[in-house]
């Protein structure tokens, strides 16, 4: 419980706020550093605060070109959906002779796809843990563990494909954790 130095009392904390400090795609894993303040109840002011690291990996494929069997997983580069079948810089798979790949020299669309994010959203996450290490349940609120953190839904699009999907990642800590402002 902080100390107000504006009531010169002990005050409470008020709802969480949370912020993205920083965020990155690699690969196929998003992560992102939120901070969380635990403002003081009475004068609104920083009182408890955590930088919590949050990350989760993804899976994306992308979508088939339309007339490929399925199994076939391969999508035809999108600044290349005019080639014809005639073969213009485009080859397709030996097994159901379906153009499915770009062999354009300086297109890169038969590589792994690169992912960028486009937006995120973050909510601040305020529970209890309501089960113990055994998976039963705790029944005297005085044990459960109260957690606070964060959920950020990120907006993520393929390069390749040009698919946007979105990304959850949470993760929470036990409100003893966090930095106490000694006086604010």
């Amino acid at each position: 419980m902080p100390y107000c130095s504006s009531e010169q009392k002990l005050q409470g904390f008020d709802e969480p706020e949370v912020e993205i400090q920083d965020e990155d795609v690699s690969d196929t894993e998003y992560t992102a550093t939120v901070h969380i303040n635990r403002p003081c109840a009475s004068c609104g002011t920083e009182a408890g605060y955590y930088d919590l690291d949050v990350s989760e990996v993804f899976e994306h494929e992308c979508p088939v070109q339309d007339g490929a069997p399925e199994g076939h997983r391969f999508a035809m580069c999108p600044e290349h959906l005019d080639l014809n079948k005639e073969g213009q810089g485009a080859t397709g798979c030996e097994a159901c002779d379906q153009y499915v790949i770009c062999l354009n020299d300086d297109c890169n669309c038969a590589d792994d796809p690169e992912f960028e994010l486009e937006s995120s959203d973050v909510n601040p996450v305020d529970d209890y843990q309501r089960t113990d290490r055994h998976g039963k349940p705790i029944k005297n609120p005085r044990y459960q563990r109260h957690l606070i953190g964060a959920e950020v839904t990120a907006t993520i699009a393929c390069q390749r494909c040009g698919e946007s999907f979105d990304v959850v990642a949470t993760d929470s800590v036990p409100a003893s954790s966090f930095e106490v402002e000694s006086s604010h």
